[in-house]
């Protein structure tokens, strides 16, 4: 029963990573109107919509944001619009952005990754798009991350952690667990035991996030697939989407 489910649970996974789409999206992306507060520190015209669970800003369209004090360089652009903006994508004390992988498109446009860092802890399954025309100036924004504090110590242990792994899995084999932050499916920042596991009879690769406060298993993915959310393509249209309805 225990490998049904798995292949069950797994081949659906597979199927929506290959997609692009990521099975930690939250209930829905409201119509909620964001402050006018919040619109206007995005310059005029900007359209933007929140979050309805976190009120964080989830993309931000029609920008054109200069930002000084970051020379030529996209990445840290990026990171300079993201700490202006702090609040409205969830920075709270002791997180911060990096820049991750930039792609620049024929036209000049370059589409730089933040990733999150908590108290000097990579967040996994959540970051920032930001959109950097060739002017130099913030074009558009897209966002997956959720408030960011730093969250309770780990209650349960390693090896906790590895025998709930056994006891849900069919496993051929159970790889050291390791702690990470990681942005849960109900849309919040769990500190988590990391497991890789191997699992009969396919012998298919998961990777496995058990809660290290309560112990129960948050996500599993297919190896591979661990951090969809956010990742840049690697060919075809990189500009934000329209949204659903526009």
């Amino acid at each position: 029963m225990r490998t049904a489910a798995f292949l069950s649970g797994a081949a659906a996974a597979l199927i929506v990573a290959l997609a692009g789409v990521a099975t930690a999206a939250p209930p829905g992306v409201t119509s909620q109107s964001p402050s006018a507060e919040l619109v206007a520190s995005f310059g005029p015209g900007a359209e933007l919509r929140v979050d309805r669970v976190t009120g964080l800003v989830r993309t931000a369209r029609r920008l054109d944001l200069p930002v000084t004090g970051a020379g030529d360089d996209p990445g840290a652009a990026a990171v300079v619009f993201a700490r202006a903006h702090a609040a409205a994508f969830g920075l709270g004390p002791g997180a911060d952005v990096v820049a991750g992988e930039v792609l620049t498109t024929p036209s000049g446009l370059h589409v730089v990754r933040l990733d999150a860092v908590v108290a000097g802890v990579p967040v996994e399954g959540a970051a920032l798009r930001v959109e950097i025309g060739a002017d130099g100036h913030v074009k558009a924004v897209r966002s997956d991350l959720v408030p960011l504090a730093p969250p309770p110590p780990a209650a349960v242990t390693a090896e906790a952690a590895r025998a709930t792994v056994l006891a849900r899995f069919d496993a051929a084999f159970v790889g050291a667990p390791r702690l990470a932050l990681r942005v849960t499916p109900l849309r919040r920042l769990a500190r988590a035991w990391r497991v890789p596991v191997t699992v009969v009879p396919l012998f298919g690769q998961l990777t496995v996030w058990v809660d290290a406060t309560t112990g129960a298993v948050i996500e599993q993915r297919p190896a591979g697939f661990d951090q969809p959310i956010s990742r840049l393509a690697p060919r075809g249209t990189l500009t934000l989407e329209p949204e659903a309805g526009r």
